[in-house]
């Protein structure tokens, strides 16, 4: 059995860098290979110059896949991206893994929604047709002949041919409610290792923790000894304030993502284009120079096509003189004369450390599909999750190397969350007199 280990720690405490100084000690006969996966291709790039003696190697070539189970078999030491990592399922299930003690930096997210059907036509049209059975204690779907026949002789693909790649990558399962939902990590990639360390903060919330409940995959954490005295230094560093929202039928508008799309009235978002500008051109943040603000929301609330095409700006962004000019650069997006948006799930990069200010327009909710297949309470553990995800996103920013920053929290549940969590360390205890 794959011993399963989350190292809990504080963003900006030095994870990372403790794994690169327990690498330079890396010993070919007393250690065993060691697989390290990590968010971005610089953090690879930061790990592999950081400790040379473990001698790690990065997948290259036009097909890194192929070229990581050569590596692999030659049990060498080896860094990828999550992005890399997810593609691994057939080697694992081939054992490679298996003499591999594999250390993941940010928990990745184990689960997405499926291909949009709706569960009374993904029972009709799969379940009903014979083309696909799920199995009654792990809800996994496993496609019958039928399927492959019947899109051979079709050729249509759409919804159902997403289906069933899904299935045939056995990354398709079915949440308690019928409706499919993807394995983003199949779980051969979690239990095939010899170990599997993952470094996080705040692991209750985390999407990956639940996930191994929901599997029964026993694991441990461990917790930074030091953490009540870093909460306590967190809350002099933090400012945390309300910002207005325009109105919709006499309330707030909602920062759900349903809420912030296809939700949101016509005008909603023009009007909360004009409380941005009005911020930072005759408000608190017209001293600070554009940059240094990061941002998130929707993704087709800020662009104009949404975040994988960032170059035209969405109606809310427009008018406010705080776009600037994105552009495409190695396959990372960069913006010059604008704020940064920093996606809501961002974690694991420095990219934003400049940062000295941050507007959270999100109301964070795990969702209900998820949680049903999870089983977890959207509520309870939903403001766990939301906390995670806030804590991550927010400490991309300058706090995390010890600078203060001012974070603009206009939801009123994300705003409870935040402060509750920065109020949680008991006061420091003073010496008794004597």
């Amino acid at each position: 059995m794959t011993k399963i280990t989350f190292i809990d720690q504080p963003c900006g405490t030095g994870k990372t860098t403790k794994l690169i100084d327990e690498l330079k000690r890396w010993n070919p006969d007393t250690h065993l290979p060691v697989l390290v996966v990590t968010p971005r291709l610089s953090e690879v790039q930061r790990i592999v110059s950081g400790a040379p003696e473990a001698m790690l190697t990065v997948p290259e070539g036009n097909n890194k896949t192929i070229d990581i189970e050569g590596l692999l078999k030659a049990g060498a030491n080896i860094v990828c991206t999550h992005a890399l990592y997810i593609r691994l399922e057939h080697l694992a299930m081939a054992g490679l893994l298996a003499r591999y003690r594999l250390v993941i930096d940010e928990c990745p997210t184990p689960l997405e929604i499926g291909p949009a059907i709706s569960k009374r036509n993904f029972q009709e049209q799969v379940l009903d047709t014979g083309f696909a059975s799920v199995d009654p204690h792990t809800q996994k779907v496993s496609p019958n002949p039928l399927w492959f026949q019947h899109m051979t002789n079709t050729g249509l693909m759409g919804t159902l041919g997403r289906l069933l790649q899904e299935a045939s990558r056995g990354r398709l399962f079915v949440a308690e409610d019928g409706r499919p939902i993807v394995l983003a990590i199949p779980t051969a990639l979690l239990t095939a290792p010899a170990s599997l360390t993952i470094l996080t903060y705040l692991t209750e919330g985390s999407m990956i923790a639940a996930y191994l409940d929901r599997i029964g995959e026993p694991y441990e954490v461990k917790k930074y000894e030091g953490e009540a005295d870093w909460l306590r230094a967190q809350r002099d560093l933090i400012t945390v304030e309300n910002m207005d929202l325009p109105v919709v039928k006499g309330k707030p508008m909602k920062l759900t993502h349903s809420g912030q799309t296809n939700r949101l009235p016509p005008g909603v978002a023009k009007t909360l284009g004009s409380k941005l500008r009005k911020m930072y051109f005759d408000g608190p943040l017209r001293d600070i120079p554009k940059e240094n603000i990061m941002i998130t929301c929707a993704a087709n609330l800020y662009f104009d096509g949404g975040a994988d095409k960032r170059r035209k700006a969405s109606a809310m962004m427009k008018s406010t003189g705080l776009y600037g000019r994105w552009s495409e650069v190695d396959g990372q997006w960069k913006v010059k004369g604008g704020l940064q948006w920093v996606a809501n799930q961002t974690r694991g990069i420095n990219d934003y450390i400049n940062c000295s200010c941050a507007l959270y327009l999100y109301d964070q909710h795990p969702n209900p599909v998820l949680c049903s297949y999870l089983k977890k309470d959207a509520d309870k553990w939903g403001e766990q999750y939301a906390l995670t995800e806030l804590v991550q996103w927010l400490y991309r920013s300058r706090v995390r190397v010890g600078e203060p920053v001012t974070v603009y929290v206009p939801s009123d549940r994300m705003r409870r969350i935040l402060t509750n969590w920065l109020n949680s360390a008991q006061p420091e205890q003073l010496p008794m007199a004597a």
